[in-house]
This record gives C-alpha cells, structure tokens and sequence, in this order.
C-alpha cells in the first residue's frame, strides 16, 4: 500500500476519499460521516484500552463487515487496518456519556440488568 495524492491502492484497487468525502473503492465505497458541514477526512481511535487511544489517522473508509460498522486506515506501515466505528470518533455521541460528563460511570437500565444476572446465579 502507498499513498497517491490522497489516495492508496490496496490490492491493485484504489481507496480515497473523493471530494465530498465519500470513499471510493473497487467494490463500491460507501459514504463516510459529515461533521459541522464537513467530510471527515480524519478520526481518532477513542476506546479507553486500545494501544492507539488519542492517535488521529487518515479516514479512508467506513464500511460494514461481518454485522459491524468498521473504520479503515493505513497504518504506520502503509497496511490497511481498522477498527469498529464505536472505538473511534466517527461514532455518534452516546446522550448518556454526554450528559453524564463522567459523573455516573453506569446506566440504571445496564444496573438492573446486572442485579437480575446475579439473581440468576444464586
């Protein structure tokens, strides 16, 4: 794989973004997020224990995979990678997350489904 002026050939297709951000490949790409009126071209991976948390990389696609949502990226070795869009920030905000601004680190709903588990147990 390696960069061409914005895009990259993965496999003999090319990859990238055209101008109104969508992503473009052999099979068809799909389109990618629209943040503040503008084609994200770029995203951060954001789960908490991903070894990459905070990295901000080249969005090259956003596609459905095996019933998953997944960001695509070159990796720093020119290897096209990616990850599931929730670890990233291409994901929509969670209302919950937002508004709890780290106060609450449980959902009341995601509790009481916890409680009937450990009533199931015992």
């Amino acid at each position: 794989a390696h960069g061409d002026g914005g895009r990259w050939r993965f496999g003999g297709g090319v990859v990238g973004l055209d101008p109104g951000g969508r992503a473009g490949a052999p099979n068809g790409g799909v389109g990618v997020g629209v943040e503040d009126g503008q084609a994200l071209r770029t995203f951060r991976i954001t789960h908490p224990f991903h070894p990459l948390r905070g990295r901000e990389f080249e969005l090259i696609q956003v596609k459905l995979c095996w019933g998953i949502d997944r960001v695509y990226y070159a990796g720093e070795d020119g290897a096209l990678r990616h990850v599931p869009v929730g670890w990233t920030s291409v994901a929509a905000v969670d209302p919950f997350v937002a508004v709890a601004r780290g106060r609450a680190a449980f959902r009341v709903e995601d509790l009481l489904v916890l409680a009937e588990a450990i009533d199931g147990v015992l």
